[in-house]
C-alpha cells in the first residue's frame, strides 16, 4: 500500500513537471519566435547600421534585465519554492524583491546613460530613452514568484502576450529607415504590457502588489550576492558580445545578432526545462529523471542543428537577405554550441539544488566570464574582434563551464553523504 503511494506521488510529480515544461515551452517559443519573425523585417526596413545599432542597444537593455533581476529567477525563485505553503513569508519576499527592485533600476538607468555617451552610440541618443523605459517595465515582472509557486501557466500567458505584442507594433509602427527607435518604443511597450499582466497575476495570487520594503530589499541584496554575481557572469558572455562588438563595429554587430538570434532560438529548448525543474528538484531532490532526459534531449539537439547546417546558407539569404550571408560562418559556430550550452543549462541550478549547493553554478559562471572577458580582450588587443571570433569565444566559454559543472557535480555525488 504505502509502494503504491509513492507511485502515485511520483506519477503526480512527473505530470506537474511535464506541465510546467509545456508552459515554459511555450512561452520561450514566443519570445524567439517573435525575435524571429522581427529580425528579417528589420534587416531589409533599416540601413545595416541602425539595424545593428538596435541590436547593440537592445543587447544593452537584456544586460540590464540581468542587472535588475539580481539572480532573484534563481534564489528568489528558490527562496519561494521552500516556504510556498507560508503565506505570510511568501509576501515578505516580494516585499523585499520590490525594495530591491528600486536600487537596480537606478543603477542599469545609469549605465545606459553612460553607454550613450560612446562615441558610436551618441548618434542613437532616443534608443537609451525607451531602453530605459523597457529596464523599469521589465523589472517589476513578476517571474520569479510564478515560478516559484510553480504557476507556470500564467508566467507563460502573460510573456507570450508581451512577446507578440512587440511584433504587432513593430509591424505597424517600422516601415523605413529612420524608424529604428520606434523599435524600441515597442519594446519598452511590450514591457509595460508584460509588467502589468504578471502584477495582475500575483493578486490573483493573493498576494499584495505594492509590497515594499527597502531595507529588506538591501538585506536581500546582500544574500543573494552570489547568485548576482553568477547572472552578472552570464551577462558577460552572452548579452555583452553585441554591445562590445557595437563600439568597435555597427556593421559586425549585425552580422552577429542575425545569427545570435537562432542560437538564442535553440537555447529555448533548455530554459523551460531548467526553469520547471529548479523548484521541482529542490523539493523531491530525484535527479534520475534529469540524467534520463539529458541522452535524449543532447541527441535530438545534434539531429536539429545539423538541419539547420544544411539549410542555413540558403535560410539566410531568403529571411535576412543577400548582404547577410557573412552571418552563416557565424551561424555554424552557434549551432555547434547549442547541444553545448543546453547540456549546461540542464546540468545548472536543477542538478545542484537537488545536491543543496545551487551556489556552486554562481562559481562555474563567474570562472567561464573570467575566461570570456580574457578571450575578448586577446581578440581585441590583437585587433580581431569580429563576429566569427566572438562566436568563437561563446563556444568555448560555454564548453568551459560545462565542463566545470561536471566535474564539480561528480564529485558532490562521489562525497558520502553524513550519518
Amino acid at each position: 500500500m504505502l509502494d503504491n503511494a509513492f507511485r502515485r506521488l511520483r506519477t503526480l510529480l512527473a505530470h506537474s513537471l511535464a506541465r510546467n515544461i509545456g508552459w515554459l515551452f511555450l512561452f520561450q517559443i514566443s519570445t524567439y519566435l517573435s525575435f524571429l519573425l522581427v529580425i528579417p523585417w528589420l534587416t531589409h526596413v533599416l540601413p545595416a547600421s541602425e539595424y545593428g545599432a538596435v541590436m547593440a542597444v537592445m543587447a544593452a537593455a537584456q544586460f540590464c534585465f540581468i542587472l535588475t533581476d539580481y539572480g532573484f529567477s534563481a534564489s528568489a525563485t528558490y527562496e519561494v519554492a521552500r516556504c510556498r505553503g507560508d503565506a505570510i513569508r511568501v509576501q515578505d519576499v516580494i516585499a523585499q524583491v520590490h525594495g530591491a527592485k528600486i536600487y537596480l533600476v537606478v543603477l542599469a538607468c545609469l549605465g545606459l546613460w553612460l553607454l550613450s555617451m560612446v562615441p558610436s552610440y551618441q548618434a542613437h541618443g532616443v534608443l537609451f530613452v525607451y531602453a530605459g523605459f523597457a529596464v523599469v517595465f521589465q523589472a517589476y515582472q513578476p517571474v520569479w514568484l510564478l515560478q516559484g509557486l510553480e504557476n507556470m501557466k500564467a508566467y507563460a500567458i502573460y510573456m507570450v502576450a508581451a512577446r507578440f505584442g512587440f511584433l504587432f507594433m513593430v509591424y505597424a509602427m517600422v516601415r523605413d529607415g529612420g524608424d529604428g527607435p520606434l523599435v524600441m518604443l515597442a519594446f519598452a511597450l511590450s514591457n509595460a504590457l508584460g509588467a502589468g499582466m504578471g502584477l495582475w497575476a500575483m493578486r490573483s495570487e493573493g498576494y499584495r502588489v505594492l509590497a515594499l520594503s527597502v531595507r529588506g530589499g538591501l538585506h536581500l541584496m546582500l544574500r543573494s550576492s552570489g547568485y548576482f554575481w553568477g547572472r552578472l557572469a552570464f551577462a558577460l558572455y552572452s548579452s555583452m558580445n553585441s554591445v562590445v562588438l557595437g563600439g568597435v563595429s555597427l556593421a559586425q554587430t549585425g552580422i552577429f545578432n542575425v545569427a545570435e538570434q537562432i542560437y538564442k532560438a535553440g537555447q529555448s529548448v533548455g530554459g523551460p526545462i531548467s526553469q520547471a525543474m529548479l523548484p521541482a528538484l529542490t523539493r523531491s531532490r530525484n535527479t534520475r529523471v534529469l540524467w534520463k532526459m539529458l541522452p535524449a534531449l543532447v541527441a535530438v539537439l545534434v539531429l536539429g542543428c545539423a538541419a539547420v547546417a544544411l539549410l542555413a546558407p540558403w535560410a539566410v539569404r531568403l529571411a535576412f537577405g543577400e548582404h547577410y550571408q557573412s552571418s552563416v560562418p557565424v551561424l555554424y559556430i552557434f549551432l555547434l554550441t547549442i547541444p553545448v550550452t543546453i547540456s549546461g543549462m540542464v546540468l545548472g541550478y536543477p542538478w545542484f539544488a537537488a545536491m543543496g549547493r545551487p551556489d556552486l553554478v554562481n562559481l562555474t559562471a563567474i570562472l567561464a566570464a573570467g575566461l570570456h572577458v580574457c578571450l575578448l580582450a586577446l581578440l581585441w588587443w590583437l585587433g580581431q574582434l569580429t563576429a566569427y571570433n566572438v562566436a568563437c569565444c561563446v563556444l568555448a566559454t560555454e564548453f568551459f563551464m560545462l565542463l566545470l559543472r561536471l566535474a564539480l557535480g561528480w564529485r558532490l555525488v562521489r562525497i558520502p553523504s553524513p550519518k
